[in-house]
């Protein structure tokens, strides 16, 4: 058997019921048989003009397709294979709100194959108009990988430039980036202080007297507080991640609530690994951290390794955030912290600031924190960052202002 150059298949001989049939092999493992070369050639044109009708019929197909539906085959046919499930239901979320039902733009109810480069631009123009920069990042880091699929096989009758496609600046776009709220030190203290309340008979909202006012979900709250962690690494916290005597933890599962999408969509709880790779980590207990560990232990002292950390009144898995975010909404209504508002999110950024605040080096806060990368914590903290920078060259100044007067007082006593 020859092998045929350039990889166009391989020639060869094979005997059927006595009768020996000249052969050819194709690419695609497709055989062909004759009793010469032309007769094998004449049946692999027809075939290959075959194959390219159903192609060309296909890809017509899926040009008439209006570009809303074609996304969303796109997502669940085959992007859903290389991510998460619940990263499948954010695409889908961010696609249905300002893709499929976005009323500004009609960009989802264009054919594919009339779409233009332009038509695009026009997209991310009126997005502008409506929502924040970090959102429309997001909807761009689908949409591109979708549009990178479309030309890669030739969806669109013409080539859709991502280079002409730009993010709007934050400059221009309708909502602007929400200041994080981080809490200050005093404000830590207030708010573990109200985390912390028993209810007595003059302060009692429902609970037996002398049981914790807000319940376990607080000091769920205040471990986030005090290791940075996020509030769905929290949840999953086993007693096996959980080393008291060398006084570190492990982060390696995410909790998520994502849709079985074989029983009618229904949402249900799901475990997975971390977010990212590098969200796979130890953190210290600091003494705080400690207390809470303790605290817990106290709640079910008889815990195998694979029971969870934190627990609810009835000895089962913290499951519902919408929870702890009320108990949250609860402890800062009465902590009187110097913000009126606070989300789990910002107990973490504010670990991770009062780190900066005392030094720490960004590469370490990073790793702590679980970043992808150590520019996500540079951004988050800059404005800390600058801070220190002031502070920095206001300590200079002070040093610059002394050598002044020694240089004085030396000139003096030359003169």
């Amino acid at each position: 058997m020859a092998r045929r150059h350039n990889g166009e298949g391989s020639w060869g001989t094979k005997t059927i019921k006595g009768v020996t049939y000249k052969y050819f092999r194709n690419a695609e493992g497709k055989y062909f048989y004759g009793k010469t070369n032309s007769e094998i050639n004449t049946k692999r044109k027809k075939w290959e003009e075959t194959q390219k009708q159903h192609l060309t019929s296909a890809v017509e197909d899926i040009r008439r397709q209006a570009f809303g539906d074609y996304v969303l085959s796109w997502l669940l046919d085959q992007k859903k294979l290389e991510i998460k499930r619940n990263s499948t239901d954010g695409y889908e979320a961010c696609l249905n709100g300002q893709l499929l039902n976005y009323t500004f733009n009609n960009l989802s109810d264009k054919q594919v194959g009339i779409l233009t480069t332009d038509d695009f631009i026009q997209y991310y123009s009126s997005l502008a108009e409506h929502y924040s920069r970090s959102t429309i990042k997001k909807n761009y880091a689908i949409l591109s990988q979708c549009i990178n699929y479309g030309n890669k096989h030739n969806h669109f009758s013409q080539f859709i430039d991502l280079d002409d496609i730009k993010i709007p600046h934050e400059d221009v776009v309708a909502k602007k980036k929400k200041k994080i709220q981080f809490l200050t030190e005093e404000d830590v203290n207030k708010f573990c202080l109200e985390a912390k309340r028993i209810n007595t008979p003059g302060f009692n909202f429902g609970g037996k007297i002398g049981e914790s006012t807000y319940g376990n979900n607080a000091y769920l709250l205040m471990f986030i507080l005090f290791t940075g962690i996020r509030i769905s690494e929290g949840i999953e916290l086993q007693w096996k991640d959980i080393n008291s005597e060398k006084k570190y933890f492990t982060v390696s599962k995410n909790a998520a609530t994502v849709k079985d999408r074989s029983d009618d969509n229904k949402y249900v709880h799901s475990v997975s690994s971390t977010k990212t790779q590098s969200g796979y980590r130890s953190i210290p207990l600091n003494e705080q951290a400690l207390l809470i560990i303790e605290h817990e232990e106290k709640l079910n002292p008889d815990h195998t390794p694979d029971d969870y950390v934190f627990i609810t009144k009835n000895g089962g898995k913290i499951k519902s955030r919408q929870n702890v975010n009320r108990t949250l909404k609860k402890i800062m209504l009465r902590a009187n912290c110097s913000v009126s508002e606070c989300t789990v999110h910002a107990l973490r950024h504010t670990f991770g600031s009062l780190l900066i605040k005392k030094g720490v080096d960004i590469k370490v806060v990073s790793e702590i924190l679980g970043h992808k990368d150590v520019s996500v914590t540079y951004n988050i903290y800059i404005h800390i960052i600058d801070e220190q920078k002031v502070s920095a060259m206001a300590k200079l100044n002070e040093i610059f202002s002394s050598s002044d007067n020694n240089m004085a007082q030396s000139i003096n006593k030359t003169n």
